[in-house]
C-alpha cells in the first residue's frame, strides 16, 4: 500500500468541480477516477462524471444534494461507513477557484505517477530476485520492457489547460 497520495488534495480537485462545473471538461481526459486513491473520492469523481455527461446538470454549482443522493443510490458501502451526505457537503464547502482546481488536478496527477512509479519499481525488484540465471543482457532488457510498459501510459499525455 502506498503513501504516495493527498486526501486534502483530492478533496480540493473534487470541491473545485462541484464548484465549477465547466472545469471538469477541462480536465476530462486528464484525470480519471483512477487517479484517485481514496476509493470514496474515485466513486464521487464517477458519479460527477456521469451527471456532469448526462447533462443533468444546469446552473453554476454542482447540487450537491444530488450527488449525494445518486451516492446513495448506488448502494455502496465504505470502510469508514460515512455519511456520504456529510461528507459531499463538507467538500461542496471548498473555497477553490476554478484556475486553483485545475492547478490542483496537475498536482493530482503528478502523486498518481509517482504512486504507478513506485508499483513499477516494486515489480522491477521482484523481477530482480527472480532472474538470477538470466544473461545480462536479458536482465536489462526484461528491466527497461517492465518501466518502458509504464513510461508509454504517460507519453504524449499533457497538462490541462485553460
Amino acid at each position: 500500500m502506498s503513501t504516495i497520495y493527498s486526501l486534502r488534495i483530492e478533496k480540493h480537485v473534487l470541491g473545485g468541480i462541484i464548484n465549477h462545473p465547466s472545469c471538469f471538461f477541462e480536465l476530462d481526459g486528464h484525470i480519471t477516477h483512477e487517479d484517485f486513491y481514496s476509493e470514496v473520492h474515485s466513486v464521487v469523481f464517477k458519479v460527477i462524471k456521469s451527471i456532469l455527461l448526462e447533462g443533468g446538470h444546469s446552473g453554476s454549482k454542482l447540487d450537491d444534494v444530488v450527488l449525494s443522493q445518486k451516492i446513495s443510490n448506488l448502494g455502496i458501502s465504505f470502510k469508514d461507513d460515512i455519511d456520504i451526505f456529510s461528507y459531499i457537503k463538507s467538500i461542496a464547502f471548498s473555497q477553490i477557484t476554478k484556475k486553483a482546481t485545475i492547478e490542483t488536478a496537475k498536482e493530482l496527477k503528478k502523486l498518481k505517477v509517482r504512486r504507478d512509479t513506485e508499483q513499477t519499481g516494486k515489480e522491477i525488484s521482484t523481477y530482480a530476485r527472480k532472474t538470477g540465471e538470466t544473461t545480462l543482457s536479458d536482465f536489462i532488457t526484461g528491466v527497461d520492457e517492465i518501466y518502458s510498459d509504464k513510461i508509454y501510459e504517460y507519453v504524449g499525455e499533457s497538462e490541462p489547460s485553460n
